[in-house]
């Protein structure tokens, strides 16, 4: 599978488990209700998901882990975390950022990283972001010690 096609809403609509229509329902809560929430969690408060059918989606997007292009793309939430975490951007941006480095891709136009995004929203300074990236590489060094 491509990158897109692990996204827990693409997975939720192709395994026959939401349909469109409810994935851009839950989109639509977590940008304006719970911005800060995973989209997991969003679709199961919203009664669309169980939390076992949630576990499964995510187990199906890990097993693509070692696609380097899905390794990019979780790059790019990592850092989409770090800045969240750091206050350098809200949940809200970064999931529009996201959405919009999704739309991209599958409307067939070039990839952007998310920092690019973020600058050019105005949510992030160019010069902030060098530091961002090292401490998003931080977190990925991190994760990948305690997994060990």
């Amino acid at each position: 599978p491509g990158p897109l096609d692990l996204l827990l809403g693409r997975l939720a609509v192709d395994r026959g488990l939401l349909s469109r229509a409810q994935v851009d329902a839950a989109l639509r809560i977590q940008q304006g209700e719970s911005p800060s929430a995973p989209l997991g969690v969003v679709m199961v408060e919203a009664g669309f998901l169980s939390h076992a059918q949630v576990e499964s989606l995510l187990a199906v997007q890990l097993v693509g882990a070692d696609d380097p292009r899905v390794a990019e793309r979780r790059s790019s939430w990592r850092l989409g975390a770090v800045a969240v975490q750091l206050e350098r951007a809200t949940a809200a941006q970064v999931n529009v950022a996201l959405r919009e480095q999704a739309g991209r891709e599958e409307a067939g136009q070039t990839w952007l990283p998310l920092g690019e995004i973020l600058v050019r929203h105005g949510v992030l300074n160019a010069d902030d972001l060098p530091a961002l990236l090292l401490e998003r590489d931080l977190v990925k060094v991190l994760e990948e010690f305690t997994a060990s």
